[in-house]
């Protein structure tokens, strides 16, 4: 039953939602302007061209959001292991299926990197932050070759009181 679950969640990951609604809408635009072209002082181009233009930023959006999923799962992977303290943790108002964006900073101690201040945004579920708070310490992993790619590794967050 898990195994069915987490295939599902695979599947329906936000970029491949945009990258399937980009390819209808392309579709459904491309179909209604050939339709429209083909029959002179119709109404419906701008239909057909707006069809075109949703479908090319679903596409947009999809890209960047699975560059994202991609760099985020790298770093989980091969990243290095560090740890960091919550200075800073803000709401922006931003909001994507329910799910708040916020405005995280950090100060980030990694073996290869020293300590620095980073402030990354983050898509946040209630439960994942349910222990996060400024000064409260979480574990990060960190590119080993660009300290400004970071993520936190909210499974295994261990948070603290300082």
């Amino acid at each position: 039953m898990w195994r069915i679950i987490r295939t599902v969640r695979e599947i329906f990951r936000p970029f491949t939602v945009y990258y399937l609604l980009a390819a209808i809408e392309f579709v459904v635009g491309g179909w209604a302007l050939y339709a429209i072209l083909a029959e002179p002082g119709s109404e419906f181009p701008t239909a057909g061209a707006l069809l075109l233009g949703v479908g090319l930023v679903a596409l947009l959006v999809a890209i960047r959001s699975h560059r994202r999923d991609r760099l985020r799962r790298r770093l989980l992977a091969t990243g290095d292991h560090g740890t960091a303290e919550i200075l800073r943790l803000v709401q922006t108002g931003t909001t994507r299926n329910n799910v708040p964006l916020f405005r995280i900073t950090l100060r980030i101690t990694a073996g290869v990197h020293g300590t620095y201040d980073k402030t990354l945004k983050e898509y946040l579920t209630y439960d994942k932050i349910s222990g996060a708070s400024p000064g409260s310490t979480v574990m990060v992993k960190v590119d080993h070759d660009d300290r400004e790619q970071v993520t936190i590794d909210w499974p295994a967050r261990n948070p603290t009181r300082s």
